[in-house]
């Protein structure tokens, strides 16, 4: 008998656990996403906010059914070296960075789905499962389970769903930290912001000089703010920042899209080098919303958007993924930063510090890239731009 093509869901509500390994360069994942994003959008972008991780450990799930080409795609954007970051998620020793996963199956499909691929995902993501029968309730709990797990940040990660979508696997990811160094807020004021459509914008700004890990290249400035770290190993608390704030500024002459080219070419690394900065640093919120299909495709995964997708070890009934959705928020002020993703893939079947200098000036006040860190396995967590304010 010939295979008809049938439909699964598989949404991810934001960040947390780890894929199939890979020597993909996170970094260069995460400029080229935003790379893409900038230009999909066109002259004037709005202000943006993806999550690599997000979106990698989505498919990362997905790839646990995934097999020849198919397999072999998704793996060019999967990095290697997430075990760490996994364990701790998992171990909940971060209170900063939690996430949880689940694993919603259409009781109309469960027979049909292959028991290791379950199985899988319950290890390697920690998820739970449910069996209901696809319709309005369904949706219902599975967006107060992601509203709950991102802390309202991410009310709702779907709209409907109907008996030809099969399954729908939900990881949700809620970050919140404080800086070390807050800004004081009676130093905030209102100052000039140079919009990427050409107009100004009185933008309330938050100002502080002290050392941080700084670089400068002829084409951006950059610097990183870390957070306070409530990491521990065992019973003792990890000394250094586990999280960082990356803030990259091109340079007068210099467009995003520009630093955004040459830092695709390499992993990005502000060293050691600590140096005293006088950073003024708009306050910023961004909710956003894409699909990513066109941004996998400019990086060479496109298989498993068509019939000859193959995900075999997730069932016999042929299945191809119809969409990647992300949606996310950031929050940024004084006192540090908030942060939540969701990624929804629809399928269907088919060092010591200096003493005190004379300040370099970091003014930022034009479009600027930003990177949510962890900085002991270099993953980026959130990447995005901010253009108009």
């Amino acid at each position: 008998m010939k295979k008809t093509l049938a439909s699964l869901l598989l949404l991810l509500a934001s960040i947390p656990h780890m894929m199939s390994a890979a020597d993909a360069d996170p970094w260069n994942t995460a400029f080229s996403l935003l790379d893409e994003d900038l230009r999909l959008q066109g002259e004037n972008p709005k202000n943006t906010c993806l999550s690599p991780l997000s979106l990698q450990l989505a498919l990362g799930m997905v790839n646990e059914g995934a097999k020849g080409k198919t397999r072999s795609e998704l793996n060019s954007i999967m990095p290697s070296g997430n075990n760490a970051m996994m364990q701790m998620l998992l171990d909940g020793k971060c209170s900063q960075l939690i996430s949880a996963n689940s694993i919603w199956i259409n009781s109309s499909f469960a027979k049909s789905m292959k028991k290791k691929f379950v199985k899988q995902n319950l290890k390697h993501f920690g998820a739970e499962v449910q069996s209901k029968p696809f319709g309005a309730e369904t949706v219902a709990a599975i967006n107060n389970w992601c509203n709950e797990n991102t802390n309202g940040k991410i009310p709702a990660i779907i709209d409907r769903l109907t008996d030809d979508d099969k399954m729908v696997l939900v990881n949700t990811l809620y970050f919140k930290a404080r800086w070390i160094n807050t800004f004081s807020k009676s130093a905030t004021q209102p100052r000039t912001f140079y919009n990427s459509n050409g107009s100004k914008t009185d933008a309330m700004t938050m100002e502080m000089t002290a050392s941080f890990k700084y670089r400068e290249t002829e084409m951006f400035q950059a610097v990183e703010l870390p957070f306070e770290s409530d990491f521990s190993d065992g019973e003792n608390p990890v000394a250094t920042s586990r999280f960082e704030l990356l803030v990259i500024l091109p340079k007068q002459e210099t467009g995003l899209l520009e630093v955004l080219d040459s830092l695709k070419s390499g992993k990005f690394s502000l060293t050691d080098s600590y140096k005293r900065v006088h950073l003024r640093l708009p306050r910023f919120r961004c909710e956003y919303g894409t699909s990513l299909i066109p941004h996998l495709q400019a990086m060479g995964v496109s298989r498993c958007f068509t019939p000859a997708a193959q995900f075999k070890g997730i069932s016999r009934t042929k299945l191809l993924i119809s969409e990647v959705m992300q949606k996310t928020f950031i929050s940024v002020d004084e006192d540090g930063a908030e942060a939540a993703a969701a990624t929804a893939v629809s399928m269907r079947i088919g060092a010591a510090r200096p003493r005190p200098e004379q300040p370099i000036e970091m003014y930022v006040d034009r479009p600027f890239i930003y990177v949510i860190t962890e900085s002991l396995t270099g993953t980026p967590v959130f990447v995005g731009a901010i253009t108009n304010l």
